[in-house]
């Protein structure tokens, strides 16, 4: 059974192994020195016991009446160590099949009508986005959209920044074209940026 140092400890019923009671208990300690299983090799072959101390700081010390115990728990406990270091493993390549449909959709962005230029300067290859006009813009119009307020562009890098769904969605389908012919529609007679304009 495991018990905590905050709760009452119970006196055990006698036992024909009275010096050598099998037992868990789990306690907290700031005295962490390393993750992992610890002990001197004399502590744990003279009296089957181990020590198991967390990242948090938890400690769980184990006591067994034989050293075979000790050491079918010390497997047991590796093993499932072992087994948990393997899920992790095992996220982060569902992550990258993630990470990789992500590029797909990012690339589905960029073929949109209209976005192989910046809608602002016409610069080739833009890799920033206007989240609310549905354009993409280069580096350098970024910087301008940026200071105009996220209430008029919320600027967002195709290559550095998280895309969730919906916002693909959008990019998708609005695109530069669109987006100029309705906000350029009546700006006959002014000048377009162009990549060498000055701020």
């Amino acid at each position: 059974s495991i018990s905590s140092n905050t709760s009452p400890k119970l006196d055990p019923p006698p036992s024909p192994h009275a010096n050598r009671k099998k037992h868990r208990r789990k306690k907290s300690t700031s005295n962490v020195k390393a993750e992992g299983i610890s002990g001197t090799a004399e502590e744990q072959e003279e009296n089957f016991e181990f020590t198991i101390v967390s990242l948090t700081g938890q400690t769980w010390h184990f006591e067994a009446t034989t050293y075979e115990e000790r050491d079918a728990w010390v497997q047991a406990i590796e093993s499932q160590i072992l087994a948990s270091l393997q899920s992790c493993e095992s996220s982060k390549n569902k992550s990258r099949l993630t990470s990789q449909n992500e590029v797909m959709a990012l690339q589905s962005i960029r073929n949109v009508r209209g976005n192989s230029h910046c809608v602002d300067c016409e610069i080739q290859n833009p890799d920033w986005a206007s989240l609310n006009l549905g354009a993409l813009i280069c580096i350098e119009c970024s910087g301008i959209h940026r200071n105009l307020g996220t209430h008029l562009s919320r600027v967002r890098s195709l290559d550095l920044d998280d895309w969730p769904v919906e916002l693909i969605k959008v990019m998708s389908s609005i695109g530069n074209e669109l987006a100029n012919s309705i906000w350029e529609e009546n700006t006959q007679g002014c000048a377009k940026p162009v990549p060498n304009s000055t701020r």
